[in-house]
């Protein structure tokens, strides 16, 4: 059970990660839209724009490209194994689906408090413990799909996560200029 929850990535990869990652992107798309929350980066999220449902998808898809791309140029710098984008981008896919059960557990606190409340929000266990999940889960995934090891992994997952961060971040923000 341990191996589903932390690895699953030694079971599902490639297409059949990437399928079961897009329909999580669908279901939190629908649930973000009813809610307003926008899960806008690898790590992210924001109560905001009232906006169509097809930008909280987008956004998802940033998020998950953004980190995916980082990652797999990192595994191409620094493993010395083959890497496949494939792999990392469906196990990528695959290791956001705990953010269906951040928008479930955050959804009654963001009707009950106002924007300024939600400094508080990390306190929330319903928040807080699938974003560890999701961290996990990430960082297993770049670590079996780029086969790395070691300050080589650490190092380039802290840095993947934050570049990856501020790239979706900026993507995002050029969406909403052009289309909004």
């Amino acid at each position: 059970m341990e191996k589903w929850l932390f690895t699953p990535f030694t079971y599902l990869a490639g297409w059949k990660a990437l399928t079961i990652g897009f329909i999580f992107f669908i279901i939190t798309s629908v649930v973000g839209y009813f809610s307003q929350i926008h899960f806008d980066g690898p790590i992210s999220l924001h109560y905001g724009l009232d906006i169509p449902i097809y930008f909280f998808l987008l956004e998802s898809i940033i998020a998950w490209l953004s980190l995916a791309i980082v990652f797999y140029l990192f595994g191409l710098l620094l493993s010395k194994s083959t890497i496949r984008f494939i792999d990392i981008a469906g196990t990528i896919a695959l290791a956001r689906t705990p953010v269906v059960l951040t928008s479930l557990g955050i959804l009654p606190w963001f009707k009950l408090l106002n924007t300024a409340s939600l400094l508080f929000m990390p306190f929330n266990f319903l928040y807080t413990l699938p974003l560890i999940w999701i961290l996990i889960l990430y960082y297993n995934a770049y670590r079996i799909s780029c086969n790395l090891k070691g300050i080589r992994l650490i190092i380039s997952f802290i840095a993947g996560i934050c570049i990856a961060e501020i790239i979706s971040k900026i993507a995002v923000v050029q969406l909403y200029k052009l289309f909004l």
